[in-house]
């Protein structure tokens, strides 16, 4: 005959599994310092906890991307400090060749120089980064102007205002007879004899943005068209006062210019000032985009904190709601195995009645 359990046994029992389930949990958070392991651990705390880790994935996003363009950032400013040291110097070697002191073997010299400027410029506006050309824009996998070689020198075109080109020597030009020098717009605007690196620049935009873990998108680059050969709205063959290109390539031509070629020396002594001024502009220019880049990094900084800080927080939120109590856990592991202990010690003395009669 099987006899069965009687209710007194079977509430010792169940009392008995109750508390050795409870020293099993605080054994778990004591091992794992942990308080929520699986979900049915503390189901009322999985929404808190799934917003949290969503949130520092996205946080930990936001600073992967954000040292990233710190990095590009970083370099395009200090590539256009440097041009903007090159257009100083520029300004400088265009002051000296503008006085009517200076010979003309001496301002072919200046003319060279400025050559050597104008082909450092080119070659700041094939920055490349992370196997990225940071001022193609849109076109980042190639550069937009060719690298200048000076074997060679070649002779710069220059056309008369109805683009008609001229020989060198041609008939005086002059201010009075509105007959003066101007580049032709194919080949580039730079004035070398090499082609495009790509086809229609003027096509090329650079809009590409970054979201700040606040929740707004700000801009971050600028292509070479915007710094250094700025073209006319209306006309993109036509250059603008801002053409550093064009502006370094124009004094160039300005010093290497045989002054017979004019009409009058204070017609040449004009160009070669009004050459100075379109150099002090495009320098200008150059010291308004390096600020841009300046803008845009404090922008990328300030969301790297925002993130960090971000982060701070929802990793102590994290803590509160998913670590242990490891003074709680300990306590009741201590005091879990004490009630069993004395839970069986009395069971065993008296079969009628065990410590959880006493403990209601």
């Amino acid at each position: 005959m099987i006899r069965g359990i009687d209710a007194q046994t079977q509430r010792f029992l169940v009392d008995v599994g109750r508390t050795q389930r409870r020293v099993a949990r605080a054994n778990d958070q004591i091992n794992s310092g942990l308080r929520v392991t699986k979900p049915s651990d503390a189901p009322e705390r999985m929404s808190s906890l799934f917003r949290i880790q969503t949130g520092l994935e996205q946080m930990e996003q936001f600073q992967r991307i954000l040292a990233e363009q710190r990095a590009e950032i970083t370099t395009a400013e200090q590539v256009l400090q440097q041009g903007i040291l090159l257009m100083d110097r520029g300004v400088a070697l265009a002051t000296q060749g503008a006085t009517g002191t200076t010979t003309s073997d001496m301002r072919v010299i200046l003319s060279d120089q400025i050559s050597n400027l104008h082909e450092q410029m080119v070659a700041l506006s094939r920055t490349v980064v992370s196997n990225r050309h940071v001022f193609s824009g849109d076109r980042e996998n190639v550069p937009l102007y060719p690298a200048i070689s000076r074997s060679g020198d070649p002779v710069l075109p220059v056309t008369d205002l109805e683009g008609n080109p001229l020989p060198m020597p041609s008939a005086p030009w002059s201010y009075s007879s509105n007959n003066l020098p101007e580049f032709l717009n194919v080949p580039p605007l730079n004035g070398y004899s090499a082609v495009e690196e790509t086809s229609n620049l003027a096509a090329v935009s650079s809009n590409r943005e970054v979201l700040h873990p606040a929740g707004y998108s700000f801009r971050v680059s600028l292509s070479a068209t915007e710094i250094f050969d700025e073209r006319d709205a209306t006309d993109p063959s036509l250059p603008t006062s801002n053409n550093i290109l064009y502006a370094l390539n124009r004094l160039r031509f300005a010093l290497a210019t045989p002054e017979e070629n004019w009409e009058s020396t204070a017609d040449y002594q004009r160009y070669l000032s009004d050459s100075l001024n379109l150099v002090k502009k495009a320098a200008d220019h150059l010291s308004r985009q390096a600020g841009f880049y300046g803008g845009a990094l404090n922008r990328v900084l300030d969301g790297i904190e925002y993130s960090s800080k971000l982060t701070l927080q929802l990793r102590a939120e994290l803590k509160e709601v998913r670590d242990a109590d490891l003074v709680s856990s300990i306590t009741d592991l201590q005091q879990g195995q004490l009630h069993i202990e004395t839970a069986f010690k009395a069971r065993s003395m008296n079969q009628n009645r065990s410590l959880f009669d006493f403990m209601g």
